[in-house]
């Protein structure tokens, strides 16, 4: 349902109702031109996956309920407005200005509180980082750590933020590097059974793009709609077809990988021969930002099943 709007001279706050959920936005602003853009704000309802208070900042729903559904907020509403940089930064970071245009990094309290948590994590625990950047190539992740290597600037990668573990929790501040640009489905290879990605697409999306022939990636979690690849592969991620087919890092056959220094190696081959050189592919799952970045992954597909059944089996006791 449509939401309803309540303006005044700082903010637009927004509620919605439904039989089964009911559910609230604030937006603090500063533009009168935006809050006039808002009173007329509306948008069609998307499904909330989150079971806690939530928020998927990045071109996608900000939940704040406990299950169902909530009108879509586009992403230029769930950041906030102001603009204001916070004097409590650790760390000097004006060297990225130098490597990265100017909307490829951050300064302001609200990007910087929105990558401070993952969807584990209570937002008084987070921890801020000094700044927040979004490469946009494998060029940039080099340049950034190089960069940041040389001054000794922590660097925590962050993909979409779903996780439980803490993983992308910037905990001695420094750099948050932001993979959400670089989610392109690079090349599907039906022949070979083999797609090649970056590590900021959503799991849904690789199924997306190579179900047309026929094929599909397995290993998918649940939270294979709203997670990244690259998350997944960091994070070791499984699911519930894990049983059958492995985890996600299973299907991986390639992985270009940017050290610390900037370096960019190849772990893994496409090939199906394993016995050549280091098996490092091991070493990106659940690798989780701590020895490198991914900036390009290759995973193996197999064939959608042509029949999906289903059974179950009834007893009138349990000890039966």
């Amino acid at each position: 349902q449509a939401m309803t709007p309540r303006v005044s001279s700082s903010s637009v706050e927004y509620s919605a109702r439904s039989p089964s959920v009911e559910c609230s936005l604030s937006i603090s602003v500063r533009s009168s031109s935006i809050i006039s853009a808002l009173k007329d704000f509306d948008r069609a309802s998307v499904p909330c996956f989150s079971n806690e208070e939530r928020t998927h900042t990045r071109e996608g729903p900000s939940c704040a309920l406990s299950t169902g559904f909530i009108s879509y907020v586009p992403y230029f509403l769930h950041m906030s407005h102001d603009t204001t940089v916070s004097s409590d930064l650790n760390h000097n970071t004006t060297f990225l200005d130098d490597i990265l245009d100017p909307d490829q990094v951050s300064r302001v309290e609200a990007d910087r509180r929105e990558r401070a948590t993952d969807w584990g994590t209570d937002r008084d625990q987070g921890t801020l980082p000094d700044a927040v950047v979004w490469p946009e190539s494998t060029a940039d992740v080099s340049s950034i750590l190089s960069a940041a290597s040389d001054r000794g600037v922590p660097v925590t990668p962050y993909a979409a933020g779903t996780s439980l573990e803490g993983n992308p929790i910037p905990l001695h501040k420094g750099i948050s590097m932001d993979m959400g640009r670089m989610n392109e489905v690079l090349t599907v290879r039906p022949e070979d059974h083999q797609v090649d990605v970056q590590p900021g697409v959503y799991g849904d999306e690789v199924n997306k793009a190579t179900e047309k022939h026929g094929l599909f990636l397995p290993s998918m979690p649940a939270s294979g709609k709203i997670s990244t690849i690259g998350g997944m592969l960091a994070n070791d991620a499984s699911g519930m077809k894990t049983v059958k087919y492995g985890e996600v890092s299973d299907w991986l056959l390639e992985a270009e990988v940017v050290l610390p220094t900037g370096e960019v190696i190849t772990a893994g081959s496409r090939a199906s021969k394993t016995s050549a050189g280091y098996n490092l592919t091991d070493l990106v799952g659940g690798s989780e930002g701590s020895l490198w970045v991914i900036s390009q992954a290759t995973l193996h597909l197999t064939g959608v099943a042509e029949q999906v059944w289903g059974g179950s089996a009834a007893f009138s006791y349990l000890d039966s």
